[in-house]
């Protein structure tokens, strides 16, 4: 199991925050390699990535259950997905809390795989997810700085 966390500072009030991580679009647009993301129910989101696997690109739809939500302080995110190269199921915990004229945003994710995905190694899957994360957070802060969440 892939286990990940960190912490990052945002300069935007948490309010805005926590409107931007429940914005489709917005999650589509700093998401790498989203192709769709809806509600499909009050709690519920369906999702379409196509991630690159070594030499080959992976589509894995699934979907993305939201539970233990406190508006604009935490909720967590509990995906699963499927594709042509296995499976995939997380569990991800975000926090919000103020901080500084901004908002710090924890997370902590768990991840695992199965099929040939599984047997890509765990360090390989592991660095990956760090790699999306990193990418979300970088595309999230672009969006504020420019104004767009």
């Amino acid at each position: 199991m892939m286990k990940i966390e960190g912490e990052v500072w945002l300069p935007l009030e948490r309010q805005r925050v926590w409107q931007g991580l429940n914005d489709p679009d917005v999650l589509k647009d700093c998401i790498h390699a989203c192709e769709h993301l809806q509600w499909v129910g009050p709690d519920l989101l369906e999702a379409t990535v196509a991630v690159k696997v070594s030499i080959a690109k992976v589509r894995f739809h699934g979907t993305i259950r939201l539970s233990d939500v406190v508006p604009a302080e935490q909720y967590v995110l509990n995906g699963e997905g499927r594709g042509i190269a296995g499976a995939a199921t997380g569990r991800a915990y975000v926090h919000l809390s103020d901080a500084d004229g901004g908002t710090q945003l924890a997370y902590r994710a768990e991840a695992a795989a199965g099929g040939k995905l599984a047997e890509f190694g765990q360090a390989w899957i592991e660095k990956a997810g760090r790699k999306l994360a990193e990418r979300f957070f970088q595309s999230f802060q672009a969006r504020i700085e420019e104004g767009k969440v």
